[in-house]
């Protein structure tokens, strides 16, 4: 079975370049274009891991990674935070959360499978 990739990003194109990697790697991957739907999706997918724009809009990245730590069945879900640049202050912050995987946009096809490889528990 597949691992379930949540991509919590609102830039379309982006989402769609993402998703084609993954799924051609054997991932299943699905989206939520804002922090809200992204939660909810969360809850109700529990996938094996998130990917996570710290821009998103509804409520940002923060606030996801917040509430998907607050849940008893979302807390242990894994995150890498896709982003276009995260400041010593926010990295310091996303650690309290145990992130510990940030990829810089633009990245290469290689780059982030390395990354999900990683993160993904063991089978």
């Amino acid at each position: 079975m597949a691992a379930k990739i949540l991509i919590i990003e609102d830039d379309e194109s982006f989402v769609e370049l993402l998703s084609e990697r993954l799924r051609a790697a054997g991932y299943e991957a699905y989206a939520a274009p804002d922090a809200m739907l992204g939660i909810k999706t969360a809850h109700l997918k529990l996938p094996d891991l998130i990917l996570l724009d710290l821009k998103v809009p509804a409520g940002g990245g923060i606030a996801v990674l917040h509430s998907l730590r607050k849940s008893i069945n979302t807390r242990q879900i894994p995150v890498i935070i896709v982003t276009g640049g995260a400041d010593s202050d926010k990295k310091s912050q996303l650690r309290e959360f145990g992130i510990k995987t940030y990829i810089q946009k633009p990245f290469s096809s290689e780059e982030l499978l390395q990354a999900v490889a990683k993160a993904l528990p063991p089978i």
